[in-house]
């Protein structure tokens, strides 16, 4: 089993009416998997295929990122059943309460939760947004500039942004149209056109209205 291509999965990103919904859905779906996995009750198949299922999904939001991603990734291929289980259950509770737009702990690939962490609300909260990144696939540039960006923050600012990083145009279209909190664009010359997961929907909407790659 490879989990660390989340392009392995054929889940299409391009259900612009539902995707959103669908979202948390999915997590809980996976969350409880996990905790019969965990109690002996359901083979681990059946996990990675709900896994498998919301990466795609995941490639078009800043939270939970690649670290945790990779982390429950790494946590399924070794059987470690617990710490699947907390991981999966912190994202998707932080998912449905947006717990990750506020606290930085979030973010984190360990957490104080069992040691009974409380999620501080700031008394002035600071609005948050996500900066679409459309990009080269496998930049070092690009790397470099996500690095820069977040060594430039600052207590004193008055929001909060994330980046979300695609590699072509279908996807960052995908993007634009499921993500809400995606309020700004930062394109780098390079990139591609064509997604790497099915686009069905998108595909027949560009036919129809004539739209192709070397336009």
């Amino acid at each position: 089993m490879n989990n660390k291509d989340p392009y392995s999965a054929a889940g299409s990103i391009d259900q612009i009416f539902t995707l959103s919904g669908l979202r948390s859905d999915h997590w809980r779906t996976l969350l409880t998997l996990a905790r019969k996995w965990t109690a002996g009750k359901v083979e681990r198949d059946h996990v990675v295929e709900a896994f498998n299922a919301l990466r795609p999904i995941e490639l078009l939001h800043a939270y939970p990122g690649p670290l945790l991603m990779d982390a429950l990734s790494a946590d399924l291929q070794a059987d470690r059943q617990e710490a699947f289980l907390a991981l999966v259950g912190r994202i998707s509770f932080s998912i449905l309460a947006r717990y990750y737009k506020e606290d930085p702990h979030e973010w984190d690939l360990t957490s104080d939760y069992a040691e009974g962490h409380e999620v501080v609300h700031p008394a002035n909260e600071r609005p948050y947004f996500e900066v679409l990144v459309v990009a080269p696939d496998n930049a070092p540039r690009i790397k470099r500039n996500l690095q820069l960006m977040r060594t430039q923050r600052h207590k004193e600012d008055e929001f909060i942004y994330e980046p979300v990083v695609v590699t072509n145009f279908q996807d960052a279209f995908c993007a634009v149209a499921t993500n809400a909190n995606i309020c700004a664009v930062v394109l780098f010359d390079g990139f591609g056109f064509s997604s790497r997961l099915p686009v069905p929907q998108l595909e027949r909407m560009m036919e129809t209205l004539h739209i192709h790659q070397d336009d």
